[in-house]
């Protein structure tokens, strides 16, 4: 179950990533929002079954605000992971002479 959220998301993000070379637009936001949304969503959807399969009380619903925090949470970690790597190793590769395969490596790490 939670390969599946790493699938969701991986294929959020291809998805978009292929969609922007075909109709030729900027796939920074698209990416960001979409990797965002199928994250928490499938984030959530497997908490919630692991609570009901391993819980030993009734299942509650959320405040609000834990929303606006898995929003926020996946909002930084899909940006570090989708958007910013490529531009960083551009950057290294323009402003500190990294050959540009090196940079795609560091700025992945």
């Amino acid at each position: 179950m939670v390969w599946s959220v790493y699938g969701i998301t991986y294929f959020s993000a291809n998805v978009i990533n292929t969609t922007s070379k075909a109709y030729t637009f900027k796939p920074e936001l698209p990416r960001l929002l979409a990797t965002t949304a199928a994250n928490m969503g499938a984030g959530i959807a497997k908490d919630r079954t692991y609570a009901r399969m391993f819980g030993t009380v009734t299942p509650r619903g959320l405040p609000a605000s834990s929303y606006l925090f898995f929003f926020s949470r996946d909002l930084v970690t899909m940006g570090a992971s989708f958007n910013i790597p490529e531009p960083l190793a551009e950057e290294m590769h323009t402003a500190l002479g990294m050959p540009l395969e090196k940079a795609e490596i560091a700025a992945q790490v």
